[in-house]
């Protein structure tokens, strides 16, 4: 049996199917693959692995779009969960760290450095009505560190400079 090379389909036993180029028998070019669970990735292949851009949408609603390397998200790339949390930033190997900004489902925006998809290290935090502000440090998720927190109360601007731990401020100075 001869090796698949140029355009073509190719299904699996399991019901999962590809289309698209192939190159001596790999998955190698532009292609849609379908996965027997109904994910979906539209983009391009490199030795049978998702490799340069593409779009990878789960069954369960997730979305991936950005570039791939050795089939997993690396780079600059969007990823929305099921929930409706957007983050946008850096992918190394699969995962959300460097830089991103993370819109979260009740309107919330982070932008700053993340580790693992939730904020860890330096960043800022606004709140979806607008009237909170918090820039500083982050750790696991959670405001951690030296940072400042501004909130309008009735129309006043109140600014505190102060020390988060886990979330919680332990230490303040009115400004």
């Amino acid at each position: 049996m001869g090796k698949r090379h140029g355009q073509g389909r190719f299904m699996k036993a399991d019901g999962s199917e590809y289309e698209g180029e192939f190159n001596f028998d790999k998955l190698w070019g532009t292609g849609t693959w379908t996965s027997k669970d109904g994910d979906v990735y539209e983009g391009r292949f490199k030795e049978g692995e998702r490799h340069g851009h593409g779009k990878y949408q789960a069954a369960h609603g997730e979305v991936y779009e950005g570039p791939f390397v050795n089939g997993l998200p690396h780079g600059q790339g969007n990823y929305l969960k099921a929930s409706g949390e957007l983050y946008v930033g850096t992918f190394q190997a699969g995962n959300r760290v460097g830089l991103g900004k993370i819109t979260y489902e009740n309107g919330d925006v982070y932008d700053g450095e993340v580790d693992g998809g939730r904020p860890y290290g330096k960043g800022t935090l606004i709140g979806a009505d607008g009237t909170s502000t918090y820039k500083g440090e982050f750790r696991m998720g959670k405001k951690h560190g030296k940072g400042i927190q501004i909130t309008v109360v009735a129309g006043e601007t109140l600014v505190i400079e102060g020390a988060w731990n886990r979330g919680h401020m332990i230490e303040d100075e009115l400004m």
